[in-house]
């Protein structure tokens, strides 16, 4: 049964997002009129998953460990850049393959080509889906002004690639306007957690950054949530990045 069914509003996929207790990571692009936002999130279960936070550079979010004294699990896998830009392009997903996206955008390939040289992640027994997402300001590049990538694991252990676009029939079909869209890891709490495997599900959004970030944290379950990052960048190109972390108090 799918938890997110096509005739909801965004407002109903809201809900149940709120109700999941274990989402796992969380990405989502949309627009409201002429301001782009991008979001990404973490939900963890075990104390060393939740030693994480995100830190922004140079606009450009990042994962890093909270406390190094305490139990942090594999960098290779939970220390990474969530969200970079490169030219009109901004990119954010769950892991390592942000670099790899903006790798072949500068080598002048595209996104889709950048996750077809990827798998889902090396954490047996979860296999964890790799999720990524585009935002193109250009409306050029990819063709469309956003879209998303999941790498998911296969029946015969191979990689499952998924891709959407904004005119994607079966997830777009009532426009872009004001409304994003999301995608996360898992379906919820389990041992190990079953992998997400929906498209991409309406969201609320809103174009102030500070606003955006409260609403995604709010709406996450407090026994999981760890972190919350949201970038909007405005029709001139203003780029605000606000987070919101387990571990620290919001960063303004």
């Amino acid at each position: 049964m799918a938890l997110y069914a096509p005739s909801n509003t965004p407002e109903q996929n809201l809900t149940i997002l709120a109700a999941n207790e274990y989402p796992g990571r969380l990405i989502l692009v949309g627009y409201c009129g002429d301001t782009a936002i991008q979001g990404v999130a973490i939900t963890a279960r075990s104390e060393p998953s939740q030693n994480r936070r995100y830190v922004v550079q140079n606009e450009i979010v990042s994962t890093e460990v909270a406390d190094p004294s305490k139990p942090y699990g594999r960098p290779e896998i939970t220390v990474y850049d969530a969200m970079r830009p490169a030219d009109d392009m901004h990119f954010v997903s769950n892991g390592d393959h942000t670099d790899t996206a903006v790798r072949y955008h500068r080598s002048g390939r595209s996104f889709f080509d950048a996750m077809d040289s990827r798998e889902y992640e090396d954490d047996d027994p979860i296999y964890t889906s790799r999720i990524a997402a585009y935002t193109d300001l250009s409306r050029g590049g990819d063709g469309t002004g956003f879209g998303f990538s999941i790498l998911s694991r296969a029946e015969d252990e191979g990689t499952r690639h998924t891709f959407f676009t904004e005119d994607s029939e079966e997830t777009y079909d009532n426009g872009i306007g004001d409304i994003g869209f999301s995608v996360h890891t898992y379906q919820g709490d389990g041992n190990p957690p079953l992998a997400f495997d929906e498209p991409p599900f309406r969201i609320p959004v809103v174009p102030n950054a500070s606003e955006m970030a409260q609403m995604l944290w709010d709406n996450l379950s407090k026994r999981t949530r760890v972190a919350v990052a949201i970038k909007t960048i405005s029709e001139h190109g203003i780029v605000d990045i606000r987070i919101h972390n387990l571990h620290d108090e919001p960063q303004q």
